[in-house]
């Protein structure tokens, strides 16, 4: 179980290390965008293709991060009320959703990419299937982390309940 946190734990500081990157090429492609539109009278085509396709990844990537992190979007009305048994169950039920979230992800991801890997994109000829590839990677990303949740959330109940610390 810990080698699973730890594992976890490197591929999140892994993906926010490549979110960064994506954030920075962001805002040099835009910057640059600006730049040769006011400066030179003429924008540069490549870029804002570039910033688009980094964002998408940014977003995906992003999305994997939160799920490890436990930040994703619940409606949380009840929850509050309900004694701590069936509190884990109810978060079970919604790591279940977030994961089957991903593995749709992951599924229809690799049907798109493999669908447009011969299409290419207009300024940097890049294959589409590479742009959306991004697609299944975040289902599995979500998918793997989900189930790092449902572990810590069962394991950690069960050393609670025999007075061990987690």
């Amino acid at each position: 179980m810990k080698y699973y946190n730890r594992v976890c734990a490197a591929l999140c500081k892994g993906l926010m290390a490549i979110c960064c990157v994506l954030m920075t090429l962001i805002l040099c492609c835009s910057a640059l965008q600006v730049v040769s539109r006011y400066a030179f009278g003429s924008s540069i085509t490549w870029t804002e293709e570039a910033a688009r396709y980094s964002f998408i990844w940014l977003d995906m990537l992003g999305a994997a991060v939160l799920t490890y992190k436990g930040g994703h979007a619940v409606v949380d009305l009840f929850s509050h009320k309900l004694s701590p048994k069936v509190k884990r169950v109810y978060q079970t039920i919604i790591y279940l959703a977030v994961f089957y979230v991903g593995v749709i992800l992951a599924r229809y991801g690799i049907q798109l990419s493999q669908a447009t890997f011969k299409q290419t994109s207009a300024s940097l000829k890049l294959p589409m299937g590479l742009v959306y590839g991004v697609m299944p990677l975040c289902g599995i990303f979500v998918c793997f982390f989900t189930v790092n949740l449902v572990l810590n959330l069962w394991v950690k109940h069960g050393d609670e309940q025999k007075g061990g610390k987690n």
